[in-house]
């Protein structure tokens, strides 16, 4: 079994597990997004280079145009397709200015200005970088297709690193036919750097913050868990003989405090269970002593002599009527504990309560009329209700039983129900001694017996079976009495 510190330290591992997964996710997104950016500023910025570039070599063939229109010279063989001035000025340019004031940017360092012609032939270079002075195959195809082409190429170098270049490569139209091409270069050592800056900022970052929450969330769960321990401890020191102790409960307001009054609901069933079972075992074993003591005793006499058969009958006679009485305390008993076994779960079948009463009123009708007593049912016809027959028939035989019992002679007992809603309501009133007030709350209790004037006449089981038969029916029974005028029992059943 997991203890209350392993558990915590397992939620902190999982917690820093998640949170480590989840950072590392979300900073590789970063990553690449700054990276994309990085990557994106220095296209734009290439972009914009090579277009003042174009336009600052085709300001200065404008110029050489202009000098040969000046000095006579047919200015229509000045077309840069097919004119050696245009490559001598390409030169020009980039050799005495390759870098102008209108390029200078200080995030584009060590910067390289190539100009190829139409038909890809190398013009002229800022700097002489012997792998990049050709037009690769791909590069002029895509100039075809459009006017601009982006792509990494990287410069390997005898003595030096590699050196990992940018490059754009733009084609220059002249009256809708490719003129030249430019293609500017600019290493990605920023971008390395930034990104490697920003790598190691995160490989600091995610750790320390997964340490710090880890530890913070072993300090939550220790707080967390808290309540737990003190119950788990409050638990291991009880008495199993006095289950009456309850847990501490937390004042959280969550499923842990709702657990602390659950368990303690539970307990308290528990303690009265175990009271209820101690009590009804010393009631049985007191009630089982009794007319075992006296078949013992009427036996002791017989044996200390001779006896005439009249004795001995009268004995025999005494014997057997106690022998009858543990035989019904052993049936109601074992009756109890099929109920009690029943858990609510019984099937149900409809009944029809009005010819169920009639059968149980047939049966005691010679012992009402040895009372003088009257016995009146007022239900109707065909009064239906959901229950289990045999469960039924018991429990109205048992409060009839006692209503003839404790009346007195020329008294009526009266049957009567009524629907109200979705609920039977069934009572059964006499008109016999009654039970005391105090006594009421009691009535239902296993081997109970209201006073003396009832002593003897039964075990205190009948009632305990009736209230639990009403409860496996989801139904409910009250008494009201007054001593001396009669009692009233009420069910109330669902339909």
């Amino acid at each position: 079994m997991l203890s209350l510190k392993s558990i915590r330290f397992r939620i902190s591992l999982w917690y820093m597990a998640i949170l480590f997964v989840t950072l590392s996710l979300f900073s590789l997104l970063i990553f690449n997004v700054y990276k994309n950016l990085l990557m994106e500023q220095i296209d734009n910025q290439l972009l914009y280079k090579a277009e003042a570039i174009a336009d600052s070599i085709n300001t200065y063939w404008d110029a050489e145009r202009l000098e040969a229109i000046k000095d006579g010279r047919p200015y229509q063989v000045y077309t840069i397709r097919n004119n050696l001035n245009f490559v001598h000025i390409a030169q020009k340019w980039v050799i005495k200015r390759p870098e102008p004031a209108q390029l200078r940017d200080p995030h584009l360092p060590n910067l390289l200005v190539q100009i190829f012609d139409a038909k890809g032939r190398h013009i002229a270079s800022s700097k002489a970088y012997e792998g990049l002075m050709h037009l690769p195959k791909t590069t002029r195809a895509s100039i075809d297709r459009g006017n601009w082409f982006y792509n990494t190429a990287t410069l390997k170098t005898a003595h030096q690193p590699s050196i990992h270049m940018r490059q754009l490569t733009v084609g220059v139209e002249e009256q809708h036919h490719l003129g030249y091409i430019v293609q500017i270069s600019c290493t990605l050592d920023r971008v390395h750097f930034e990104a490697a800056n920003l790598q190691w900022l995160l490989l600091i970052f995610i750790p320390t913050i997964v340490l710090l929450t880890g530890i913070m969330g072993a300090f939550l769960a220790g707080r967390t868990l808290r309540p737990v321990r003190n119950m788990t401890k409050t638990i291991r020191t009880m008495d199993p003989n006095r289950l009456s102790t309850h847990i501490p409960v937390p004042q959280t307001h969550d499923e842990l405090q709702h657990l602390a009054e659950t368990f303690n609901k539970l307990l308290a069933e528990a303690s009265h269970a175990f009271i209820v079972q101690t009590q009804f075992i010393s009631d049985a074993s007191h009630e089982l002593r009794t007319p075992l003591t006296i078949i013992k005793g009427e036996l002791d006499v017989l044996l200390k002599k001779r006896r005439s058969i009249d004795e001995y009958q009268l004995a025999l006679s005494s014997t057997l009527e106690e022998i009858d009485t543990l035989g019904h305390i052993i049936e109601s008993l074992l009756l109890l504990a099929r109920l009690d076994n029943a858990h609510n779960e019984i099937s149900l079948m409809s009944v029809d309560l009005t010819a169920l009463i009639n059968q149980i009123l047939n049966r005691f009708e010679r012992i009402a009329k040895e009372k003088q007593l009257t016995l009146t049912s007022t239900l109707k016809e065909n009064c239906m209700i959901d229950g289990e027959p045999t469960y039924l028939e018991r429990l109205f035989s048992n409060l009839i039983d006692n209503a003839i019992k404790y009346s007195s002679k020329g008294g009526t007992i009266t049957l009567s129900a009524m629907y109200n809603q979705n609920r039977l309501h069934f009572s059964i009133e006499d008109q016999g001694i009654g039970i005391l007030s105090h006594h009421l709350s009691r009535i239902f209790d296993r081997f109970f017996q209201a006073d003396n004037s009832r002593h003897g006449m039964g075990f205190g089981l009948g009632l305990s079976m009736c209230k639990r038969i009403m409860e496996l029916h989801h139904g409910k029974i009250n008494v009201k009495s007054k001593f001396g005028e009669g009692t009233t029992f009420d069910l109330d059943f669902p339909v």
